[in-house]
């Protein structure tokens, strides 16, 4: 769209069908459609209640539980939805979240396979609960993410574009020790940031935002924005010139996408604003109001 020159897709998380990747092949001014994440095994999620639940100020909350279709589902009805995108003159962007670097690698080569454009290695995941307990994001481990990275670069080569996706940090030493890593590896862009893991919260009568997971979740939407800016802006600084920023965490506005280019993101994600109905035309409005605001500045 003219006047509009920030990259614009969907967040991870909701395209998993080829109906859902159909819907957003049909919006005009997204520039990349994002499905996933998908993992190896075949995954449920987490059934029995309420698993996700936005707010009135726009936080949100889940504990979905990766639900996917795992590898097998990748190589059949993935192939058919990326290639659907692919005709609707949008880019594909495959989301991945292996338990392992072993994994992450399987997952980044049967994406190799199937003529997806990107592959989103989703470091925020899993944010799952385990019978062990739960499961730490690699992106809170340096370590973790240099196994993992090697790992898909060694699968994947150059063969397609990667980008790196992940979790928010509290400890101001987290961006420095995750930029030192991602700066090793030839990564096309960094997607900053994923939700807010282990976060809880109460419904206006008291009971529980969610009947799952013990009402622990990953929190994102409106309270997520302030956190994730100024993510943007560290790592920023931090990443080499030629890695891109892709910005995610509370966008519901044009000016929010106006906040995330001064923050340094080129490019954004919308998650929560189009989870909550699942309306396609909250971007077409996003991109409205960011047209407008340009035109009176």
């Amino acid at each position: 769209m003219a006047g509009f020159s920030v990259g614009l897709m969907n967040a991870a998380g909701w395209a998993k069908t080829l109906e859902q990747a159909a819907t957003l092949a049909r919006v005009p001014v997204l520039s990349h459609v994002v499905v996933g994440s998908f993992t190896v095994a075949h995954r449920e999620g987490n059934t029995g209640g309420t698993n996700f639940r936005v707010f009135p100020d726009g936080t949100s909350i889940n504990s979905l539980g990766l639900p996917n279709g795992g590898l097998d589902y990748i190589l059949s009805t993935v192939k058919d939805m990326v290639a659907g995108i692919r005709f609707s003159g949008k880019k594909s962007v495959v989301s991945i979240a292996g338990f392992s670097p072993v994994e992450f690698a399987e997952l980044a080569g049967a994406v190799c396979g199937i003529g997806a454009d990107i592959i989103e290695v989703n470091g925020g995941c899993p944010n799952v609960l385990l019978e062990e307990g739960k499961k730490v994001p690699i992106s809170f481990e340096p370590d973790a993410v240099d196994m993992t990275l090697a790992a898909v670069f060694e699968r994947v080569g150059d063969f397609l574009p990667v980008w790196f996706k992940t979790s928010p940090f509290s400890d101001p030493r987290g961006c420095p020790a995750l930029a030192a890593v991602l700066n090793r590896y030839p990564l096309e862009a960094v997607v900053s940031s994923n939700t807010l893991p282990d976060t809880s919260a109460f419904t206006e009568d008291g009971n529980p935002a969610l009947d799952v997971a013990d009402n622990f979740g990953g929190m994102a939407g409106t309270a997520l924005k302030p956190i994730a800016l100024g993510q943007c802006r560290k790592l920023r600084r931090l990443l080499r010139s030629d890695i891109g920023l892709v910005g995610v965490g509370g966008i519901a506005a044009g000016r929010d996408v106006r906040d995330y280019e001064r923050a340094g993101a080129s490019s954004v994600q919308v998650g929560t604003a189009f989870f909550k109905n699942e309306d396609p035309r909250v971007f077409e409005d996003i991109v409205s109001e960011y047209l407008d605001l340009a035109d009176a500045a």
